[in-house]
């Protein structure tokens, strides 16, 4: 099965994708689920900033590639390597780092369908979205009194259950995992929201169609019987079921950065230790991707790849607005009313720790 899409994420980047997956790969994960709602008609080919290509190819590395800790070729604005994590494994060539309008190819295997979006497309467009100056934080996104706020932190430390929360309260949600930020402005990144039963907003779920109840359902029992180590979210499409409680973009003014701990704290927070810990975080979250870069760097220092991450941060400094207001937040490991009714109030009493 071949299927071609375009995508054009706000003003800010299009892409192209091609995919060649099979019906058992496309049951695992769908390529173009987290970017269907910036489908555009067919663009001319020299307005792409990406190409994506998915299926069956040879690694060709040009005669003078080097091989990099034995896994990599790199060469002048060409990356290529077979990689595996876990049961998951997958082919990649890039080219066009260094030039800002990418080619991606990647063929998975096994499972490695699975690491498509989050691991490798996903990352490319973080990117790209970087060197156009429109960077997008590893956060949720709310809108509150036409005011966007920022919870960014480490996967697992609640900020998702805290904006389901907040929409819940009558929060726009910008976004669930990404968003954007431009010339004082959040910009949505609308994914589909990974749900449990132990974070979403009574309201949100009174409403969902029964289809994403009982796969709820099913998985809170097997979340339960194998003592939480089997524990899978229900994805719902917010900008489909509820448009009325997503926003595009909005003035930015809030950003808190989480973590956890044994005591529930809020507390100012230092504009460049901010965006230092911001910075960090999509460090981390890069995981396989981030690997790559630090192998094309090593061969070539004087890149724009070497130089993404101290791009990222001056880049951050520019989009934020000098009026935003930078937030500290430790939450304990169950994210309790209380919480939720304090960070409440900090958003909607512009910034007051009260």
């Amino acid at each position: 099965m071949k299927t071609t899409h375009f995508f054009r994420i706000h003003d800010f980047l299009t892409l192209r994708l091609r995919d060649t997956i099979g019906i058992r790969e496309r049951l695992l994960i769908e390529p173009l689920r987290g970017y269907i709602h910036f489908n555009v008609p067919e663009v001319p080919l020299d307005a792409l900033d990406l190409d994506v290509e998915i299926g069956p190819f040879k690694l060709a590395p040009p005669a003078d590639a080097r091989r990099v800790n034995r896994k990599f070729w790199v060469a002048p604005d060409y990356f290529g390597c077979e990689d595996d994590y876990k049961v998951l494994s997958w082919k990649v060539e890039i080219r066009g780092w260094d030039t800002g309008k990418v080619r991606l190819r990647i063929e998975p295997g096994g499972l490695g369908t699975v690491a498509l979006g989050s691991r490798l497309i996903d990352c490319t467009v973080r990117y790209l979205l970087a060197l156009k100056g429109a960077p997008v934080v590893h956060s949720c996104g709310v809108v509150i009194g036409g005011q966007a706020s920022l919870l960014s932190g480490r996967s697992g430390v609640g900020k998702s259950t805290l904006a389901m929360q907040l929409v819940g309260r009558g929060a726009a949600l910008l976004g669930d995992n990404w968003v954007g930020v431009h010339a004082g402005q959040a910009w949505s990144f609308h994914t589909p929201v990974n749900v449990h039963d132990y974070n979403v907003a009574r309201n949100i779920y009174d409403r969902m169609p029964l289809g994403h109840r009982l796969d709820m359902w099913g998985k809170a029992f097997l979340r339960r019987v194998s003592l939480g180590y089997l524990k899978k979210s229900t994805p719902i499409v917010l900008r489909d079921l509820f448009p009325e409680i997503v926003a595009e973009h909005a003035p930015l003014r809030h950003v808190l950065t989480f973590s956890q701990g044994p005591r529930f704290a809020m507390r100012p927070l230092a504009r460049p230790v901010a965006i230092q810990r911001l910075v960090a975080n999509d460090m981390m979250d890069r995981e396989a991707y981030y690997r790559y870069m630090q192998a094309y760097a090593a061969v070539f220092p004087d890149g724009l790849v070497a130089a993404h991450w101290s791009r990222l941060k001056e880049n951050l400094d520019r989009a934020f607005p000098a009026t935003a207001a930078f937030l500290d937040v430790v939450v304990e490991r169950r994210i309790t009313p209380a919480m939720v009714d304090a960070i409440h109030r900090c958003l909607t009493q512009d910034g007051a720790l009260v």
